[in-house]
């Protein structure tokens, strides 16, 4: 620049205007030395106008524009420069008639309408701020009656242009006209798919109206990646935390709120509280803060790079303590002390499971975050102004800063109840899965005890196939056959009572132990060891263990013809005989046990039966894979004036592994809750024992 258009500045950093206007003036007379103007051109009075208009020199200004528009009557660029002109002069119905003027051409620039008149008439409807504005001379009414016309003119002219539905979208949110604002928000979209701040818009208004699916919807879309993260590097220290997800989310809602500062009509004034609700509930911890950080523009003091660091390490969910950095175990400890009975990250995880700890977190962090709040700063000088002397205090505060609160105050609160809403259905969703769990272990139970079922009714087709071959009929085939068949009956009633009664019912059927359905313990262990053994012949479901007891063919058949007498005899003897040449060594120590008789009325005598049938079963199957030679089973019925004890141990091979239900555990866990008891399984080398200890029900 040469020394005659060089432009000081004095000593308190403002430019010297004098040597300003000197600079323009050699700038419009190289202008003119460099362009050949004819009486007939518009351009010399067009910069003679926009070269005025940047001095504030309006009146000239006008002048020059409306001398370029006379030479120049289709030219809506004109119009629209002598309107911003009168805009500068408050002389706003001249400004709305060249701006709408302007409007009537189709090459009118929309963009450059809505960021210049579009945006300063805006600035005279918003609420919040129009007590505070000086000398607006048209009514109010005409000026939103303008805008809205105005839009509805670009949008029949040029119906392709998504601008025009967004700004009147945008119109009608700012006026509560929320049904409107979808409909053309909705427009807007179609036309512009990749633009997510369409989506948060039309996300506020459906949340407005109570709309609360529709509004999730939208709000997830909004957060969803439309580009490449390295196509637009919107947040530098998005890259430094987390995951490509979690950038992709952060620079969406950067382009969000940059949208969002960029309209009049929303900017310091909307309500995306709910919006920043669903982002910090369905979000990451670190998202959840970002939100609040890119929404709010808080102090770095409220949300720091400790606070982010340590949101990213409660993301992970797998906390080793050490690995907590010293500098935030204070941080960690002050936002913990909201955390309900909160001892270590590693113990409540473990306690409370993943999803309800996210939940405890979250809320954890917005109580902390809640007690320290400051809204940004406010600046409490006066400038030399005497318009903003007559505002008073009220006027002094940054309209920012009282949106910034409110919006924090209805997240806050829009948050917490979204996160008690989950916290709840993270809590109901267990009930139901327990609840589902119970049917299907019932289900499960009630499938075994059917297989149980049909074996047990060999009980009673023996002794009748063995009827049938009789000449005479022998009375007690006939017994044996009828009580088979009372055995089955009876389980079925068993499996019927199984998931109901108390250790009352014990005591019950033991003083009430009369009747044809009573059984001793004797009884009880022979019958179960007699399924046990049964089960042994059925290659269908238990084919692991048959081919173990059972190494050919014949000795199967030889077995099995044996068992189908012997199993109909009474002689415990010649039971223990059939055992010990075909399965294992056993030894029954049993004492006194003809003494202890359950009654049935409410089950007893069956859910012990199925009881020690499930023991005694598993103690047979899995003797299966040990050698011949080394097998036994030891059966054990130890009783006192306050306790019985009954022990089933037998030889196991401690890596081998079956196909099973897996049922059989739950079967006598259940039926040893009903008798207040718990199993106790003790492993001692090759040695596998179970032992029942429970009341002795005929004690005194």
């Amino acid at each position: 620049m040469s020394q005659s258009t060089q432009i000081t500045e004095k000593p308190e950093g403002k430019i010297n205007r004098a040597d300003l206007e000197k600079a323009f003036k050699d700038l419009r007379k190289k202008i003119y030395l460099n362009i050949n103007l004819t009486p007939e051109d518009s351009s010399g009075d067009y910069i003679n106008g926009l070269l005025s208009r940047f001095l504030e020199k309006y009146d000239d200004s006008i002048t020059f524009y409306s001398k370029a528009i006379e030479l120049d009557l289709d030219n809506p660029g004109l119009y629209s420069s002598r309107g911003e002109a009168y805009w500068q002069m408050k002389e706003y119905e001249k400004s709305i008639q060249d701006y709408n003027k302007a409007l009537e051409f189709n090459n009118l620039d929309v963009n450059k309408f809505f960021e210049g008149p579009f945006d300063e008439i805006s600035k005279m409807i918003l609420p919040a701020v129009k007590n505070y504005t000086r000398g607006i001379v048209v009514a109010e009414k005409d000026l939103e009656s303008f805008l809205e016309a105005s839009c509805k003119k670009i949008i029949n002219r040029f119906p392709q242009i998504p601008s025009g539905y967004l700004h009147l979208g945008i119109y009608y949110l700012a006026k509560d006209n929320y049904t409107d604002a979808i409909d053309n928000l909705t427009k807007y979209i179609d036309l512009d798919t990749d633009n997510n701040f369409g989506f948060f818009l039309r996300g506020i208004c459906h949340s407005k109206i109570g709309q609360k699916e529709a509004a999730i919807d939208d709000f997830l879309k909004a957060t969803e990646s439309k580009t490449d993260l390295a196509s637009d590097q919107v947040c530098e220290d998005i890259f430094e935390f987390g995951n490509a997800d979690d950038n992709r989310i952060v620079k969406n809602l950067n382009l969000i709120k940059n949208q969002l500062g960029d309209s009049t009509l929303l900017n310091n004034t909307s309500d995306y509280s709910k919006f920043l609700g669903f982002v910090g509930q369905k979000h990451s911890i670190y998202i959840m803060l970002k939100s609040l950080d890119i929404f709010l523009g808080l102090h770095k003091a409220q949300i720091n790079n400790d606070m982010i660091a340590l949101a990213k390490y409660l993301d992970r969910a797998r906390f080793e303590e050490i690995e907590v950095l010293n500098d935030l175990k204070k941080l960690t400890s002050e936002i913990f002390s909201y955390y309900p009975n909160f001892t270590s990250l590693n113990a409540v995880l473990q306690r409370d499971s993943e999803p309800v700890f996210r939940v405890n977190a979250k809320l954890s962090l917005l109580k902390y975050f809640a007690s320290g709040f400051i809204p940004i700063d406010i600046d409490w000088t006066y400038e030399d102004n005497i318009e903003d002397k007559e505002r008073g205090l009220l006027g002094l505060i940054d309209q920012k800063a009282l949106n910034q609160q409110y919006n924090f105050t209805h997240t806050f609160i829009h948050l917490t109840e979204e996160l008690q809403r989950e916290s709840t259905e993270i809590i109901k969703r267990k009930e139901q899965e327990k609840a589902r769990a119970l049917v299907d272990e019932r289900n499960k139970i009630i499938a075994d005890l059917s297989h149980s079922i049909k074996n047990l009714i060999s009980t009673v087709i023996d002794p009748l196939e063995n009827l049938k071959q009789e000449k005479v009929v022998k009375p007690a085939v006939i017994r044996n056959a009828l009580r088979g068949a009372n055995l089955v009956r009876e389980i079925v009633n068993a499996m019927n009572l199984s998931f109901k009664g108390s250790i009352e019912d014990f005591y019950y059927d033991a003083r009430n132990n009369i009747g044809k359905s009573q059984m001793d313990l004797e009884s009880i262990i022979n019958a179960s060891l007699i399924y046990s053994i049964g089960n042994m012949f059925d290659g269908k479901y238990f084919s692991n263990f048959v081919r173990n007891y059972f190494p050919t063919k014949s000795i199967f058949q030889e077995a099995r013809s044996k068992w189908t007498r012997t199993s109909q005899s009474n002689d415990v003897q010649e039971i223990m005989g059939f055992l010990q040449k075909y399965f294992f060594e056993i030894d029954l120590a049993i004492v006194e046990e003809t003494k202890y008789v359950m009654g049935n009325e409410k089950g007893s005598a069956m859910k012990l039966l199925i009881l020690l049938q499930e023991l005694i079963l598993n103690a047979v199957k899995y003797s299966a894979f040990v050698s011949k030679g080394q097998r036994f089973l030891h059966i054990e019925f130890d009783p006192d004036p306050r306790e019985i004890s009954i022990r089933i141990e037998n030889r196991y091979k401690e890596k081998a592994k079956a196909k099973t239900s897996g049922i059989g555990h739950v079967i006598v866990e259940n039926f040893a809750k009903l008798l207040n008891t718990e199993p106790i399984i003790k492993k001692d080398g090759d040695i596998y024992s179970v032992e029942i200890k429970f009341k002795n029900f005929w004690g005194k």
